[in-house]
């Protein structure tokens, strides 16, 4: 995602963040519901999917731009 966000331009940086951080949301939590985890899991299950809201919010939130 890093090499991504260099490169690509603004529009599809923008849509590949909100894509992916709600995907990547979805994975995770999938796989605590539906496998279960240890309760320490649960914590960085929480703090996973509060990172990828804020990246999905400040994708969504970022001024456009024309390129």
């Amino acid at each position: 995602m890093i090499f991504l966000a260099l490169t690509l331009k603004a529009k599809a940086n923008r849509w590949a963040n909100i894509i992916l951080g709600i995907v990547y949301t979805g994975v995770v939590l999938i796989t605590v519901l539906m496998l279960g985890a240890w309760a320490y899991y649960y914590v960085f299950a929480i703090a996973e999917v509060v990172l990828y809201a804020l990246i999905v919010w400040y994708a969504w939130k970022w001024p456009k731009q024309e390129s």
